[in-house]
């Protein structure tokens, strides 16, 4: 009987050890994104079968469009803000605000634009706690585009 107990008191004791074990999930690709300033480091443009080039590293991009932060925040809102230096002195500090959501690798986010929104939707190529990877197709008056760009949390 003895024996009985004992052996009883240690499956207890195994079973709500298991039972306690940490979830050791990863992150979904929601909560990677929020709580991070993500700055762009790699704008690559590929223009139909043209080599890709780098956008950030042409003279047409200035620092104050370079140290651009992008602010994800949980309630499905987002925020570009200008970062250390305007592109004009009397512009906002916040210059785009709305709305993200991420489905399954597809990250969308929508944005008041003229008379209505605009969405851009972007495959998530990487997201991890050091880099997020996105990348958008598009065709636009004739040609066919492909952004590849990445951005690392400051």
């Amino acid at each position: 009987m003895r024996n009985l107990n004992s052996l009883l008191v240690m499956l207890v004791l195994v079973l709500v050890f298991v039972g306690c074990e940490k979830d050791n999930d990863p992150p979904s690709n929601s909560e990677l994104i929020v709580g991070k300033d993500w700055k762009i480091t790699n704008y690559l443009v590929t223009e139909n079968t043209s080599p890709p080039y780098d956008l950030f590293t042409t003279p047409s991009v200035t620092n104050c469009t370079r140290d651009d932060i992008y602010k994800f925040s949980s309630d499905g809102k987002y925020m570009i803000d200008e970062g250390a230096t305007r592109c004009y002195q009397n512009d906002p500090q916040i210059y785009q605000e709305g709305t993200w959501v991420i489905a399954d690798n597809i990250l969308k986010w929508t944005y008041p634009y003229q008379r209505g929104h605009f969405t851009e939707t972007y495959t998530i190529l990487e997201l991890t706690p050091k880099q997020m990877v996105l990348e958008r197709t598009f065709t636009e008056q004739g040609y066919n585009y492909v952004l590849k760009i990445t951005y690392v949390p400051q």
